[in-house]
């Protein structure tokens, strides 16, 4: 029962330390008053009326996020 838990802690931890490293995003819309990005890692669409690279983090899951060339 105690490897189960320790089993368990180790996954969480394990996905809260990927999500500590940034992903690019995934422009899926460039308007000209808005544009639209997916999360590389929850594909939630999260929309941006002005500059976006003020978003470290989704909104959703919580990805750290690499605005790179965007």
């Amino acid at each position: 029962m105690k490897q189960e838990i320790e089993g368990k802690v180790f996954d969480i931890l394990r996905q809260a330390l990927k999500r500590n490293e940034p992903m690019k995003v995934k422009q899926t819309s460039n308007e000209q008053d808005f544009s639209l990005f997916d999360c590389p890692n929850c594909d939630t669409t999260m929309y941006y009326e002005s500059e976006p690279h003020d978003w470290k983090y989704c909104i959703e899951c919580g990805q750290k996020l690499d605005w790179g060339d965007n």
